[in-house]
């Protein structure tokens, strides 16, 4: 495999090693635009809009893990199990990198509401 792909064992970093971060630092730039006007529409729009997007982006996540749903076993496809019977370690990742992106979305939401309303 190409070496810059891998990620670092325990020292030093790789562009692999700097993909999760760079998507966070996305995700709280976006959030700077759209959560006063969130806020603006009131408490149930701006719930209904966070918890929607991170559904979708936690489902999309599990989906992209999980694709294709069928692989090969001995001569034929089989479905993809969410946990592998023959290597338990190989089953379906449920918690992946957009995964932890939608959770810190959401928790990052949160707080950013509670600062802003003023609730101490």
């Amino acid at each position: 495999m190409f070496s810059p792909l891998k990620h670092a064992e325990w020292h030093g970093v790789t562009p692999t090693d700097l993909v999760f971060p760079f998507f966070l630092f996305a995700v709280g730039n976006a959030m700077a635009f759209v959560m006063p006007r969130l806020r603006e529409a009131g408490d149930a729009v701006f719930w209904r809009k966070v918890m929607k997007r991170t559904v979708l982006i936690f489902l999309i996540g599990v989906f992209l893990n999980w694709w294709p749903f069928v692989q090969w076993q001995g001569d034929g496809l089989a479905f993809r199990h969410w946990v592998d019977p023959t290597d338990p370690g190989r089953g379906i990742r449920i918690m992946g990198v957009l995964q932890r992106i939608a959770l810190a979305y959401c928790f990052a939401s949160i707080i950013v509401t509670i600062r802003v309303s003023g609730v101490r």
